[in-house]
């Protein structure tokens, strides 16, 4: 699962002159699928801070969570199955399977990468993609620690 992302910087500045979220290529691909489309435009830094949300939940343990695009009615469900994680939508034909942590290193991947052009561009960096970036990263962090602690339990314990 993979995703994707294009900047047209002068329709970003566009959108950031009229006090606007910038708004560029943002849309999911799994084996030669995408969702909801190659090309798709939108609020990205609006809807990467709603996705990194999600993350974090499935991070600390929810077992399922929705993405959803600002434009337009598309939404992804997505499951934990142990390491992974199912994702479906209305039009998609299968769900995807993917690893959970592949999703997130690819989401925070992305969600930096729009940090780092809003920076570039000099356009406000929205707080909430900031912010999101951050806790993910800090229940990743938690995460780890935690199977750190387990492993060492464990080899204490044998």
């Amino acid at each position: 699962m993979k995703l994707h992302i294009e900047f047209d910087e002068d329709l970003m500045r566009d959108y950031d002159r009229r006090g606007a979220s910038p708004f560029f290529t943002i849309y999911w691909m799994h084996s030669q699928a995408a969702y909801p489309e190659e090309g798709w435009m939108d609020f990205g830094a609006v809807v990467l801070g709603w996705w990194l949300v999600t993350a974090k939940q499935i991070t600390e343990g929810a077992q399922e969570g929705e993405l959803t695009f600002m434009d337009g009615p598309f939404r992804m469900k997505i499951w934990s199955v142990g390491d992974d994680l199912s994702v479906s939508a209305a039009d998609l034909d299968q769900p995807w399977q993917v690893a959970q942590e592949t999703f997130v290193n690819e989401l925070l991947a992305g969600a930096k990468r729009v940090q780092r052009k809003l920076q570039e561009l000099g356009l406000a960096d929205r707080e909430g993609l900031k912010v999101g970036v951050t806790r993910l990263e800090n229940a990743i962090a938690a995460q780890q620690r935690q199977k750190h602690v387990g492993a060492a339990q464990k080899q204490y314990a044998a």
